[in-house]
């Protein structure tokens, strides 16, 4: 087990990863990035997942990166112990399997909520998604984070932020985020929320 920190870039595009990585405490966003430099989260891996798709689908080179979101602790596992583990161990495999299916299904429904949902709604669904993962009311979240996380403006999410504050759902200061009311967050967000709550 090892220790990554906020900003810690795990695998990179264009690159075959070395180690599969099994979240415990941190959260790694999933991330595709575009020719202008600017990209969106599609997933957010937590203790129920793991990053390391790649090396399960024939080897092929990673087609996004993985970035470290919330401090905290990950196994690192070498990848042709991990394979070869897939291939023996029905256990894992199933594992490995289940999680891919709900990471296509979560994929998919960040598309739709990008496309469809208002920021507000976004943003709240945000998080709840990282206070599920985490486990605590208090996030480790900056405005910048959610906005690149969203690929919206930083002022976009300063104006959300600021209502949810005035119907004191939230409060915030130095980069943390407590949260005070989970139900007030769950009906301004969107119905993708408790779709994927519930799809596990």
């Amino acid at each position: 087990m090892i220790q990554v920190k906020s900003g810690q870039l795990l695998t990179s595009e264009g690159t075959l990863p070395n180690y599969f990585y099994f979240p415990v405490s941190a959260l790694v966003a999933l991330t595709v990035n575009l020719e202008n430099g600017s990209g969106v989260d599609f997933a957010l891996v937590g203790s129920e997942g793991f990053i390391g798709l790649e090396l399960i689908t024939e080897n092929d080179a990673t087609r996004f990166k993985a970035l470290v979101q919330a401090e905290g602790s990950v196994y690192q596992v070498r990848s042709a112990f991990a394979h070869a583990q897939f291939n023996k161990s029905t256990i894992f495999r199933v594992a490995i399997l289940n999680y891919m299916r709900y990471l296509i299904a979560e994929s998919g429904q960040n598309s739709s909520c990008f496309r469809h949902h208002s920021i507000e709604q976004q943003v709240c669904r945000l998080l709840l998604r990282y206070m599920d993962r985490q486990k605590s009311m208090e996030l480790s979240l900056t405005h910048e984070l959610i906005a690149r996380s969203l690929g919206v403006r930083r002022e976009s999410v300063t104006l959300v932020s600021q209502k949810l504050r005035r119907l004191d759902l939230i409060s915030s200061s130095n980069g943390l985020i407590q949260v005070k009311s989970v139900s007030g967050l769950e009906s301004l967000s969107c119905e993708c929320y408790k779709v994927m709550k519930q799809w596990k």
